[in-house]
Formats: C-alpha cells, structure tokens, sequence
C-alpha cells in the first residue's frame, strides 16, 4: 500500500487528520528521512577485527551491540 493511500486511510478513519498542520502530511514525514548513516575507516577496522576474533554467535551478538 503505497504512502499516500494509508494517510488517506487513517485521516478517513479518524485516526490521522491531514488538516492538522500542514496540507500535505505525507510530505511532512518524508522530509524527516535520515541520510545514510556513514562510518569512519577506523569503526570499520574495529567491527571487522572484532568479527574475525568472535565465534559464530559472537558474530551475531557484534552486529547486534553495533546496530548494524
């Protein structure tokens, strides 16, 4: 279901009102959209040496601590 149609859903609904703010409140939320998250070599370097250092659940638990 495309953006625009579940915000047209809910204003119908009751549950969100496009009147409420701004006329287009699709556009409102897109604008908050975070730019690719970007990581130094160094941070890069520490999660690879920590991956070749941790067995096969450490490998996971790594990637979950870090968020990746």
């Amino acid at each position: 279901m495309a953006i625009r149609e579940r915000v047209a859903e809910l204003a119908h609904a009751g549950g969100v009102s496009a009147e409420e703010g701004s006329s287009d409140p699709v556009r409102e939320v897109l604008e908050r959209v975070r730019p690719p998250r970007q990581f130094r070599a160094k941070y890069k370097a520490e999660i690879l040496a920590g991956d070749e250092r941790a067995g096969r659940d450490g490998k996971g638990a790594l990637l979950v601590r870090e968020g990746l």
